[in-house]
């Protein structure tokens, strides 16, 4: 599988979510855990109006189980949070 996304600055894998992929372009995808070629999650593929604006550059990303929440940041000093 080559991701079609160039950069990649961060992979995480944990077993109850998945393999999550993140790029200094801001992309962040998430692949199911049990086949990794399935994509559930792209914030520049998914129109949800909460991705429409641009998170910027993804240098780090991080996953709580006990919040069930991912957080994330980049060179912008902002700190993002996704559940």
């Amino acid at each position: 599988m080559i991701w079609p996304h160039s950069e990649i600055s961060h992979l995480l894998f944990n077993p109850n979510f998945g393999l999550c992929v993140a790029s200094f372009r801001g992309v962040i995808e998430i692949f199911d855990s049990i086949e990794l070629n399935v994509s559930i999650f792209n914030n520049k593929k998914n129109h949800h109006t909460d991705f429409d604006n641009d998170w910027g550059t993804i240098a780090s990303i991080d996953y709580s189980e006990a919040l069930n929440m991912f957080a994330f940041g980049g060179v912008s000093g902002k700190i993002h949070f996704l559940d």
